[in-house]
């Protein structure tokens, strides 16, 4: 995967997808696969935002048999399948524990017959799926073994235990990476660092966008039948600069908390502790006066989320603030309160903007966003999409595609026969993580700068080698991959010293615990 912009210029292309988070990557991969020409640009790295600060699972949807959404459900287990099949070595099984009491929701007699339930709805949930990401069925536990699993965090009455299976990533970021590398292997032309800064209309019809890359400051057209704005939050700017309306929003926005703590708490599966809700959910056939807090076994630390917390607008929710974290810390401590969780045990902050419910509450919607063509998105050949959660983009992109051939077909482009379906497997190597200090090898970072398009230090560290997944990794490691990375970017000293300076400040910014630095591993 190389970065040429003159491929851009030299073209007329089916689809561009402006947006490189995940729901975006899997749109330009599901276009090229069915053989349309496809661009994708995206104006920070791929997979740089929300896609990348979640709390790393990918639901099959167990949940959603509280409202009786059964569709919602099946979506969710292709689309985790579908991770489970593309990137099985991103993906492991993730054994969930809820803790039970004698009646109500939260009983063996509700949770029992929903776990059945979950397994046959998900029956093929393993169908050509390797044997490192199967997942097995659900069960109850005795009260016993559950009150022994969740010993580390809290004491319990629980007169049993339900237990089920979702798959956890091991690197979101990286996730949403194989998902463009695959595109792009599928034929699709493919750049970060690429700012879409304005629709390009012709009559009632967008035909592309004026774009501008951030590295360099080149500013240029890329011409298309059709354009799709995967932008996310950010979805809404492009119509307003083009004085198209914006129906499609939803009433705000919610930023998502999950915290990443530098220590494990001693658990061997995922836990589900009540917490106290914020917001009643209205569209739930069986009602709760709590939510849950998921405390998460991930590379050899603890993840704990989600906390929701209301948004005004974009711009103002792109960083969280201290006193926000703080608060959930402290709830997460009251929760747990063997753990001892204080913000000193907080390695990195996962935060990422969702759309709000329509019902006002401070929840996410429950599906996603999609407008095309004059009526929803006011212009022909304009389809927007915003989704709602980072599982649901390999079957929500089936979707987005179709409404991308309905707009095609009114400009007479898509040929009358099937389109062909090109297979494309991604390129990309995840090494295993490494418990004892960090590896570095040269050849890594070479192999991220020529064929996975890291353009520079925080792409490197952050999105292809995985090294701040526990926040800062030490200014010695930055200066190690920086000084790696120098020949291929032509870096001088002076280069050197800035790139590590710049990420050194970033990072620190953005750690709200005691950052202690790693060693790097001989």
């Amino acid at each position: 995967m190389r970065r040429d912009l003159d491929q851009f210029d030299s073209r007329l292309f089916d689809v561009v997808v402006v947006g490189g988070g995940m729901q975006g990557a899997w749109v330009a991969l599901r276009a090229a696969q069915r053989g349309l020409s496809v661009a994708l640009v995206e104006r920070d790295d791929f997979g740089g935002a929300t896609s990348a600060n979640s709390l790393n699972i990918l639901h099959g949807g167990l949940r959603y048999l509280q409202h009786l959404d059964l569709p919602r459900m099946r979506s969710s287990i292709l689309a985790r399948r579908e991770f489970c099949r593309m990137s099985p070595q991103l993906v492991r099984p993730l054994q969930c524990v809820m803790p039970l009491r004698l009646a109500g929701v939260r009983s063996p007699w509700t949770l029992g017959p929903a776990l059945l339930l979950n397994d046959l709805i998900s029956a093929d949930r393993n169908q050509d799926v390797v044997d490192s990401a199967r997942l097995p069925n659900g069960r109850l536990l005795s009260g016993a073994r559950c009150r022994e699993l969740i010993a580390p965090l809290a004491a319990t009455d629980a007169v049993g235990g339900a237990v089920w299976s979702d798959a956890v990533t091991l690197d979101a970021a990286r996730l949403t990476l194989d998902a463009v590398l695959a595109a792009a292997d599928a034929g699709a032309v493919v750049a970060n660092h690429v700012e879409a800064c304005d629709y390009l209309r012709q009559d009632r019809a967008i035909v592309g966008v004026a774009v501008r890359d951030r590295l360099s400051g080149r500013e240029s057209e890329i011409r298309a039948r059709v354009v799709v704005n995967a932008t996310g939050p950010w979805a809404t700017d492009l119509s307003k600069r083009a004085g198209l309306p914006t129906r499609f929003a939803p009433p705000g926005w919610v930023g998502g908390l999950n915290v990443v703590l530098r220590r494990s708490l001693g658990i061997g599966t995922a836990i589900a502790l009540s917490a106290a809700s914020k917001a009643a959910d209205r569209s739930a056939v069986l009602q709760r006066a709590n939510r849950e807090l998921f405390f998460v076994p991930w590379r050899g630390v603890t993840a704990v989320g989600t906390d929701y917390c209301a948004v005004r607008d974009a711009s103002e929710g792109a960083t969280v603030a201290e006193s926000v974290v703080a608060g959930f810390v402290a709830e997460v401590a009251r929760v747990a309160p063997r753990a001892g969780v204080s913000m000193a045990d907080v390695a990195t902050v996962q935060w990422g903007l969702l759309p709000q419910d329509d019902s006002g509450a401070v929840l996410p919607r429950k599906a996603p966003i999609l407008a095309a063509g004059v009526a929803e998105a006011g212009a022909r050949g304009l389809v927007v999409l915003i989704g709602e959660k980072l599982t649901s983009a390999p079957t929500l992109s089936r979707t987005v595609v179709g409404r991308v051939l309905q707009e095609l077909a009114q400009t007479g482009a898509v040929p009358a026969a099937p389109l062909a379906t090109r297979s494309a497997a991604p390129t990309s190597v995840q090494r295993e993580p490494v418990d004892e200090g960090i590896e570095l090898r040269a050849v890594d970072v070479v192999h991220a700068i020529r064929e996975e398009m890291a353009m520079g230090l925080e792409d490197l560290v952050l999105r292809r080698l995985g090294l701040g997944y526990l926040g800062h990794p030490g200014i010695d490691v930055l200066r190690r991959c920086a000084e790696m990375a120098a020949p291929e970017f032509v870096w001088n000293a002076a280069d050197v010293d800035r790139e590590v300076a710049q990420l050194h400040d970033r990072l620190a910014r953005y750690s709200f615990g005691t950052a202690e630095p790693r060693s790097i591993a001989p």
